[in-house]
């Protein structure tokens, strides 16, 4: 504990020297539940400011992990701020605002035209779009990377079992995919081989591509539950699947009738 409390003083003097060196009275970032941002609010709130969140992920079910201490968090939708309570954040105003990103909806769906073209000259008449998530080394953090690769698996044989089939992936972290496939990382080659496979891969930690922009040059996208980016999709207006393999019952999605299909 000491340690901790050291380490703790420590990030809180380095951020209250800075916001007073470059006179910041207003913080805004998503990122609002590492210890970090702890000390980070402290200082700011000593200083008189405000510290600004803002949600960028799925969080239908409460969580110590949503626990925050902003001044003001901009959500999706009022039934977060609930959410927010029972995660005993300490949040002062939780303000809805809708889904973040959705400016970017018409404004991708140019280039999104263009590599719906660019599969189409190499013989698909239907596409699908995969958005992937990350596999983990740590079960309580996430599967592991051999529960993701049968996604892979399954999208690649039949893409190279249907000539008419295209195939677009979007995983989170692109530079990891060929580690994560293991074996199956021929598979991959092999159907990129085809013309009718994209893969995102730029970015070093994530892609800078947003969800929407590969959604939107499919014919129908398939996500995983509890995932933004297939909520994202639908709200782009791409018919969108969610695979629970999980078997994630208690979800909030179950309860509601959405533009998605849940299986």
């Amino acid at each position: 504990i000491a340690k901790r409390l050291v380490r703790f003083l420590a990030r809180y003097l380095y951020w209250r020297q800075l916001f007073q060196a470059l006179h910041v009275r207003i913080y805004v970032d998503h990122n609002d539940w590492e210890p970090e941002r702890i000390a980070l609010d402290e200082a700011l709130a000593e200083l008189g400011g405000i510290s600004v969140a803002y949600q960028r992920s799925d969080e239908s079910l409460p969580s110590v992990h949503l626990a925050s201490a902003t001044d003001v968090r901009f959500v999706f939708s009022p039934t977060a701020v609930p959410i927010l309570r029972q995660s005993r954040s300490l949040v002062k105003h939780g303000v809805a605002v809708g889904y973040i990103h959705d400016h970017a909806f018409a404004r991708v769906r140019g280039r999104a035209r263009q590599l719906r073209q660019q599969l189409e000259r190499h013989g698909a008449q239907f596409i699908i779009c995969f958005l992937g998530q990350s596999s983990s080394v740590d079960p309580t953090m996430g599967y592991p990377a051999a529960f993701h690769a049968e996604h892979y698996r399954w999208l690649f044989e039949r893409l190279l079992a249907e000539p008419a089939l295209g195939l677009i992936l979007k995983p989170k972290k692109p530079l990891l995919l060929r580690k994560s496939l293991g074996a199956l990382a021929p598979l991959l080659e092999e159907a990129l081989a085809t013309g009718r496979c994209f893969l995102y891969e730029e970015g070093i930690a994530t892609t800078p591509m947003l969800p929407c922009e590969a959604s939107q040059a499919a014919d129908v996208t398939i996500g995983l539950m509890g995932a933004v980016a297939a909520l994202e999709s639908a709200l782009a207006g791409t018919p969108t699947l969610l695979l629970d393999r999980e078997g994630w019952k208690d979800h909030p999605l179950y309860a509601f009738r959405l533009p998605a299909t849940i299986f």
